[in-house]
């Protein structure tokens, strides 16, 4: 099942009810929401049951991969965490990995819009999921039908389905 948050800001506001009736949904969002701090960083922690005494160690990991990133200008089609260097993108990685294990996702490219490059689509969300999803194609012995591998996308949402059916997945409240 798929739930569209609208925004980032609001991601909590659909995750921490829906774990605390014991749903596993897992949030996936855009690099960006690494600009948010304060008590928008704090609420995505919380909407994914973070332990408390976790938080200002993740703030303070979020706010310096921030700020390699924006000085790299590596947000939205600007390149990802892939634009840092050798020890910056492993802090990223580090910290993308630790809200991996918490249901929380993050698009490591810098926003879904740069999956499947090979299909150029442009434009924002709707219209792009809508264009790509055309150009993927609907069936698999078609020529043209877009085949899933093991980068990119596919291993994105493999790591998503591998938190989803992990009965020992952190983040949902006991």
């Amino acid at each position: 099942m798929f739930l569209n948050a609208q925004n980032k800001q609001t991601v909590s506001d659909l995750l921490r009810p829906l774990r605390n009736l014991g749903i596993p949904v897992a949030a996936i969002v855009d690099l960006d929401v690494l600009k948010e701090g304060g008590k928008v960083w704090k609420k995505f922690l919380k909407g994914g049951f973070f332990p408390e005494l976790e938080h200002n160690s993740l703030a303070d990991l979020r706010s310096k991969v921030h700020q390699r990133l924006e000085n790299k200008s590596a947000y939205g089609n600007g390149g990802g965490i892939d634009k840092l260097n050798d020890s910056d993108r492993e802090a990223a990685e580090n910290l993308c990995s630790k809200l991996a294990e918490y249901g929380l996702f993050l698009v490591k490219e810098g926003e879904l819009e740069c999956w499947l490059p090979e299909l150029r689509v442009t434009g924002y969300k709707p219209h792009w999921l809508i264009e790509v999803f055309r150009k993927m194609g609907e069936d698999p012995n078609d020529e043209n039908y877009l085949q899933p591998n093991n980068s990119g996308v596919w291993l994105f949402i493999a790591k998503v389905r591998s938190w989803l059916v992990n009965s020992d997945r952190k983040g949902i409240p006991a």
